[in-house]
């Protein structure tokens, strides 16, 4: 059987953990996707769920463009972590959503993860076209 046929539960912890490694050294900070969520600092994968966690705490999550890999922040090389630093800091300063496609949904998360949509592909032309309408009419009353 070859690794990329093995199941998560059928690798051991330091092939699953390879595949990271491998896929850390591919994140590229101008296309990476980027994602937040709290974890325990001392297990951000959640490889020792039996275990008790010993500090919980937010950390991000980086993908390659088209990749399903998440790999932990701890895990890019320095310099790719401070460009990727530098690139985040950008955004906040002119914050954008974040998409996320799946084979036929779209999710559309606000930069501080506290708004987000989610639409069918065949639907988002319309639901845009809706939210556009709004803001129009919106920006309209305000004057």
């Amino acid at each position: 059987m070859t690794n990329e046929a093995k199941t998560m539960n059928e690798m051991t912890d330091e092939q699953w953990l390879a595949i990271r490694r491998e896929a850390a050294l591919q994140v590229d900070p101008e296309t990476a996707e980027v994602t937040r969520r709290y974890a325990d600092l001392a297990d951000p994968y959640g490889l020792h769920p039996d275990r008790p966690a010993e500090c919980i705490g937010k950390v991000c999550f980086v993908r390659p463009s088209g990749c399903d890999v998440w790999v932990y922040d701890g895990d890019l090389p320095p310099a790719t972590w401070s460009a990727l630093l530098k690139k985040m800091e950008e955004r906040q300063a002119f914050p954008e959503p974040t998409v996320y496609r799946r084979t036929n949904k779209l999710l559309i998360v606000s930069e501080d993860q506290e708004q987000w949509v989610l639409v069918r592909i065949e639907q988002a032309s319309k639901l845009i076209e809706k939210m556009r309408a709004a803001l129009k009419e919106h920006e309209a009353d305000a004057s």
